[in-house]
């Protein structure tokens, strides 16, 4: 089998490198729990498989990490189980996963974010110079719904940074998703990565892109391969690791 090494080479990681919490992103160093009490699995071997294929990466910034708690974090690991499963349906990898934590006395009050110009300026002042997607998850956030009841569970700009598509400072710099129990949080994180990605609203309740999470969120995780043919085109999409399977 491919070395470890190489495979983390591959995802831009290098020196000494945890499995769990690098090239499966997990926070707490181990596979998360199944909500529905099923037995939830992870494969090494077939998470270096995925890395044949296109791929993007993905920061995860906690803002007001200290006031996080287990379950939280689990949340969190659940959340990247989840993406890695719903993105493979049109053939694209979850590759290098980071946390990043921001603590309570450096976040500048932003740990609660109650407007959408709060929501900007963490965005732009703890934004990854990287290539990945940068999500952020402050500890409290509570934006009305435009035009509804009740609040936002997240938001994205449509299309992200790629040329031409919301690069100025009035945009939001990357993905803002708070934290509302396992399913509604790995719902909504994979929700607003597809905006991120290019992807639009859709009607079909079980698509991942459908504007209202629901009864079941579980179920909104479909991807079609129209949606696919967007996100492969995408400017944070990277090719796949074909060396290490010559």
């Amino acid at each position: 089998m491919t070395s470890l090494k190489r495979a983390f080479a591959c995802i831009g990681l290098e020196g000494n490198v945890s499995v769990c919490s690098q090239l499966f992103g997990f926070r707490r160093k181990k596979v998360p729990l199944d909500p529905t009490g099923a037995i939830a699995k992870v494969s090494i071997r077939q998470q270096i498989q995925s890395l044949r294929n296109l791929q993007f990466n993905l920061n995860i910034i906690a803002v007001g990490s200290d006031l996080f708690s287990d379950g939280h974090d689990m949340q969190l690991d659940y959340t990247i189980y989840r993406l890695r499963q719903i993105y493979a349906q049109v053939g694209v990898a979850v590759g290098c996963v980071q946390n990043y934590y921001v603590p309570v006395a450096e976040a500048l009050g932003h740990q609660y974010i109650g407007t959408e110009d709060a929501m900007k300026f963490m965005t732009h002042k703890w934004r990854v110079a990287n290539d990945g997607i940068s999500v952020f998850i402050p500890f409290v956030m509570s934006i009305p719904r435009e035009g509804g009841s009740g609040t936002i569970l997240g938001k994205s700009p449509v299309g992200g940074p790629c040329e031409g598509e919301n690069t100025d400072d009035d945009e939001l710099n990357g993905s803002v998703v708070v934290m509302s129990g396992d399913e509604q949080t790995a719902a909504a994180i994979a929700h607003e990565v597809g905006h991120y990605l290019g992807l639009e609203h859709r009607d079909e309740p079980n698509n991942v892109m459908f504007p209202t999470v629901g009864s079941n969120p579980r179920q909104r995780s479909q991807l079609n391969e129209e949606q696919g043919e967007t996100i492969r085109q995408h400017c944070l999409i990277r090719a796949g690791c074909l060396l290490l399977f010559s």
